[in-house]
């Protein structure tokens, strides 16, 4: 009920186009977060991730749950993208197996995991689970007792980051249009941001941030070491 209250607290800051606040509310969210999950204690010391989905919008949320020894460690939620036509179940799936799989660095594999969506072989990810990490991991998806509150609380906090996820969107598309119109522009797809950095004039530096509707495009930041001006000129190096 809580966090009820506070999404709409932070919908309605966004619509006023109160960004500040509306960001201050967002951060009291992740935070009764946090104090919620770590009120989740088992007595039975189970080691375990607990996966729970949401959807709305076209936009899903996995959220994860890292349990140990019957503790909350961390949580952290992820938003794979949703191709038009594809059915929830197949992005569940191709998450969980990117996931634990396909990862660049090695995950510490718990002794079981918990689902909030049926997969299509589930026996096939357990097989390969415990043969990565040379001993059995269960993937189960019908929980009961203490897992099934994890489930629960995986579920909500899955559901909540979406809702944040999509009002930050909303927020962004705000900003762009009171920006194009300060400006006097039809709009503002892209924005690209400059800035000059030196050492007394010396070892000038160029950083470039790029935003869209959808906000920071990290992949494309870029990092110009400048040469052939007056040193201090922050002018010249623009050009």
């Amino acid at each position: 009920q809580v966090l009820t209250q506070l999404i709409a607290r932070m919908e309605k800051a966004s619509q006023a186009l109160e960004f500040e606040e509306a960001a201050r509310i967002r951060d009291q969210i992740q935070a009764v977060r946090r104090v919620t999950e770590k009120q989740f204690v088992s007595n039975t010391g189970d080691d375990l991730d607990v996966i729970g989905v949401s959807f709305d919008a076209g936009m899903a949320c996995v959220h994860v749950l890292f349990i140990r020894q019957g503790k909350v460690l961390g949580s952290r939620s992820y938003f794979p993208k949703v191709p038009n036509g594809t059915e929830l179940g197949e992005v569940v799936e191709t998450f969980v197996g990117q996931f634990y799989l396909q990862g660049s660095q090695m995950r510490t594999l718990p002794g079981e995991i918990l689902l909030d969506f049926n997969l299509g072989d589930k026996t096939l990810l357990a097989d390969s689970l415990s043969e990565l990490a040379g001993r059995r991991v269960n993937v189960q998806t019908k929980p009961r007792g203490d897992r099934a509150r994890y489930l629960k609380l995986a579920r909500t906090n899955a559901a909540t980051a979406l809702t944040t996820k999509l009002s930050q969107h909303s927020t962004i598309t705000q900003r762009l249009r009171a920006l194009a119109t300060l400006l006097k522009l039809p709009a503002v797809n892209r924005m690209e941001c400059f800035d000059i950095s030196h050492t007394m004039g010396e070892q000038t530096v160029a950083s470039c941030v790029v935003f869209d509707s959808n906000g920071p495009l990290r992949a494309e930041y870029r990092r110009y070491n400048i040469t052939g001006i007056t040193p201090g000129d922050d002018y010249a190096a623009m050009n």
